[in-house]
């Protein structure tokens, strides 16, 4: 078999996680087609299961470190996932109860290779939300968000069921995109990234993002956020992303997004190209960044000025802002000045992030 056809959800959170398995596919290996509602995916010079499998591993891998990312487990389980669900597909393999997502990834590569190519083909194209297994809790964001609408009254539902082969898409999907834990104020969240769209192209997504962006210190203000992706992701790196901060489920807690930020990367770098490059220079402007993400609901000083220097950053590294930047040069270097004598240790943090907006400042006002 060649060529494989796929059907992609219409839910846009379920599309994302199909997303992120396409991005998994070697295209040294496949070609990938967009068709109506779907995608094909034509091997080359092999079997398109392989490729499947070739995908399946790289999620794998990408998982294998999630200790060392801040990850509580190798993938979320509500109360009801560990009772009914995990246990539903461990039979469905024959695995014992304590065997693993890996496991079941694993098993249901060999169970492809024997043969069910077929039913694979059948069950992929053209997406049905219909099979014999719930989705896991994490996979419902859409729903969990849908069914408190306003107006709700309760009786409304929106049955979606999923067959194997879209369930092992989901899962490979959400163990690729999953990259870390930090906090959005007091409250602790996972970090998923996701290609913005489903642009065809040979960059590597996954790896380079775990390569380049090691941790995420927060999500708020979205300002930061963006600057930080932009201080460590590769000049080259050709697409957009979609940052989600959700928290997972756990036990009864279900599965609930905490913020989404869409990073138009390539639209930035057009504005911004310049002002990037000055922000580069300038090392401690992570030390900045960080002190910002750091928010919590009892914010200190030296973060409320923190959050308002990046807030400025992000406008005065843009063609065009100039009355930004001579805003931030002046804010920094007056409270800079005002701090100079004073030796409380808050003091001195706002004295120290002053100096680095400042800094960064002064490079930017070099450009006109």
């Amino acid at each position: 078999m060649k060529v494989l056809k796929i059907g992609l959800p219409e839910l846009p959170f379920l599309n994302y996680l199909y997303i992120s398995f396409l991005k998994l596919i070697d295209l040294d290996k496949a070609n990938i087609r967009m068709i109506d509602r779907g995608v094909e995916i034509e091997s080359i010079g092999s079997n398109v299961i392989n490729v499947v499998e070739d995908a399946l591993k790289y999620a794998l891998e990408l998982a294998g470190d999630y200790q060392k990312r801040g990850l509580r487990s190798e993938f979320p389980l509500s109360g009801n996932d560990s009772r009914w669900i995990k246990p539903k597909l461990l039979k469905r393999f024959g695995l014992p109860q304590d065997a693993t997502m890996v496991d079941i990834i694993n098993n249901y590569v060999g169970y492809l290779k024997s043969g069910n190519v077929n039913e694979l083909q059948e069950h992929l194209y053209p997406y049905k939300p219909e099979g014999e297994y719930s989705p896991f809790q994490a996979f419902l964001l859409d729903l969990y968000a849908l069914t408190r609408a306003p107006f709700f009254n309760g009786y409304y539902e929106y049955e979606l069921k999923m067959n194997i082969h879209q369930m092992i898409i989901c899962i490979a999907g959400y163990l690729a995109a999953r990259h870390c834990i930090t906090r959005i104020g007091d409250d602790q969240v996972a970090v998923l990234i996701f290609p913005l769209s489903l642009t065809i192209t040979r960059y590597d997504f996954y790896r380079n993002i775990r390569n380049s962006l090691s941790n995420l210190p927060g999500m708020k203000p979205e300002e930061a956020a963006i600057l930080w992706l932009v201080f460590h992701i590769p000049e080259d790196f050709p697409e957009d992303v979609l940052i989600l901060g959700i928290k997972e489920p756990q036990g009864q807690q279900p599965v609930s997004l905490m913020t989404s930020i869409p990073v138009h990367l390539m639209e930035l770098r057009m504005r911004a190209s310049r002002g990037i490059s000055c922000l580069k220079r300038v090392k401690s402007v992570e030390r900045l960044l960080g002190y910002s993400l750091a928010r919590r609901k009892r914010a200190g000083l030296e973060i409320d000025e923190a959050t308002e220097y990046v807030k400025l950053l992000y406008l005065a590294i843009q063609e065009g802002y100039v009355k930004e930047r001579l805003e931030l040069a002046l804010r920094a270097s007056r409270r800079e000045v005002m701090l100079t004598l004073s030796e409380d240790e808050v003091a001195k943090r706002r004295r120290y992030l002053a100096s680095i907006a400042r800094e960064v400042a002064k490079e930017l006002l070099g450009l006109d």
